[in-house]
């Protein structure tokens, strides 16, 4: 398994024994480990803040197993200003991971920080008039273009207010909308669209 953005010492990367062939590196002790269990340890150090793909790398070619559920998020979040109010506070958030053929979904919830699976091209729901954070994370090959449709939100470092956004193999893009209406969520890269890549995104 192989983590982005979090810093790590070499026995906590499980790739770098299989990509460079030599057996002290990385995870694991021996050629006779079994990985039936293994413990992995990233630090959340300053500078690590940001949304992050964690996936496999298998022995054959050294791609991931996407398409086989090999991959998930860490989520780090800035330290919050001493003031209560500045904390960070949504409504809902929620990951999705953008394959080649569809979304898969994931709910955090806000109180606990765990991730709830929804399935492929999912209903994500919101109160109204409330902030909704949304993690993307691309997975496979294929490039993506996303839409919610008519919902707008600021480029994240800029001031730019943006509809869609273009996302490439492990880029991540994050972003907060207030929840005013019912639409749906796509991506508009068009082989995509024909394979129904698409859900909706209901406000109550």
């Amino acid at each position: 398994m192989h983590v982005h953005g979090v810093h790590y010492k070499i026995l906590s990367d499980g790739t770098l024994r299989v990509i460079n062939r030599k057996l002290d590196e990385g995870a694991g002790e021996g050629p006779e480990d079994t990985f039936a269990s293994y413990e992995y340890e990233w630090d959340v150090a300053p500078g690590t803040a940001g949304t992050w793909p964690y996936h496999d790398h298998n022995y054959e070619n050294h791609n991931g197993s996407e398409h086989k559920g090999l991959f998930g998020a860490i989520i780090v979040n800035p330290a919050p200003n001493p003031k209560p109010h500045n904390a960070y506070k949504f409504s809902k958030e929620y990951v999705l991971y953008l394959g080649d053929d569809a979304f898969w979904g994931v709910e955090i919830d806000s109180a606990t920080k765990k991730q709830t699976k929804h399935g492929v091209n999912p209903t994500l729901n919101a109160p109204k008039n409330t902030d909704v954070r949304f993690h993307l994370i691309a997975l496979g090959t294929d490039l993506h273009n996303f839409s919610l449709n008519s919902y707008r939100w600021f480029d994240p470092g800029t001031f730019n207010l943006i509809n869609q956004v273009a996302i490439g193999p492990l880029e991540k893009h994050v972003f907060v909308i207030r929840s005013k209406n019912s639409t749906q969520y796509v991506d508009n890269n068009f082989s995509n669209k024909l394979l129904g890549m698409k859900g909706n995104f209901t406000v109550d």
